[in-house]
């Protein structure tokens, strides 16, 4: 006794229609793994402080519209700051820093 396809020959519409969302579906979660892609490239390029590699202007579910990279002011207030403290005290820069580790250790065994 032979089996045959069954596929081939019963060409119901319940299987068309099956087809046709399977195919629907797939094309769906391609553009849903893109924008994932795209959305980690993003946290990975703030994370690590460098622009994304993508486009930039892609629509995106999660992230919000930025069309610049440029340091917030606050960011290049305090990193002048930072400069002139580190020029005009070169070693305090490191006590301070020392300290403040020094400081949240103490803290954590709390």
């Amino acid at each position: 006794m032979a089996v045959e396809s069954t596929e081939a020959a019963t060409g119901c519409a319940n299987c068309a229609k099956l087809r046709e969302q399977i195919a629907r579906m797939s094309v769906e979660r391609q553009k849903l793994l893109e924008l994932l892609a795209a959305e980690r490239e993003r946290s990975n390029a703030l994370f690590v402080g460098y622009p994304p590699q993508g486009g930039m202007n892609s629509d995106s579910a999660l992230s919000p519209e930025w069309q610049s990279l440029e340091k917030p002011l606050r960011y290049k207030v305090a990193d002048k700051l930072n400069d002139a403290v580190k020029k005009a005290l070169p070693g305090a820069h490191g006590v301070a820093r020392r300290a403040i580790s020094a400081f949240k250790g103490m803290r954590e065994r709390e």
